[in-house]
């Protein structure tokens, strides 16, 4: 049986959701250090350091969205000449239809990644 691992957003993605709301309690969170950003297990933090912010998994973000927002992201599949490709679909309820699709990713982890970037980068929220 294959494992499902974890699929946590970036931490300029956690950083930018969390300025507009998204405080969950989450078993991991985003920790600066004197030379980078690391996400660390909760449990693993020291009483002397304060995560700057929660670092959710993109199911939490996917559902966030969708029921603060009305932001609604899907991903489908593209197979073409025996390769499988993934893109990514952004429809805002509020806004009827239209919707925002993507070039191609090869997984469906980096297809979500690269919705909650163009989120991001265009401040759809």
């Amino acid at each position: 049986m294959q494992e499902i691992k974890p699929t946590y957003v970036t931490f300029e993605q956690s950083k930018y959701f969390y300025s507009k709301g998204l405080d969950l309690i989450c078993e991991n969170y985003w920790l600066q250090t004197q030379t980078e950003y690391k996400r660390v297990y909760i449990r693993e933090l020291y009483a002397d350091e304060t995560p700057i912010c929660s670092a959710p998994e993109q199911w939490q973000v996917v559902e966030w969205l969708r029921v603060n927002h009305g932001i609604w992201i899907s991903i489908d599949m593209i197979y073409e000449e025996n390769q499988i490709g993934f893109w990514y679909c952004i429809r805002q309820s509020k806004e009827g239809d239209e919707a925002i699709q993507s070039d191609e990713y090869s997984t469906p982890q980096e297809a979500y990644s690269a919705a909650f970037d163009y989120i991001k980068d265009n401040n759809l929220i």
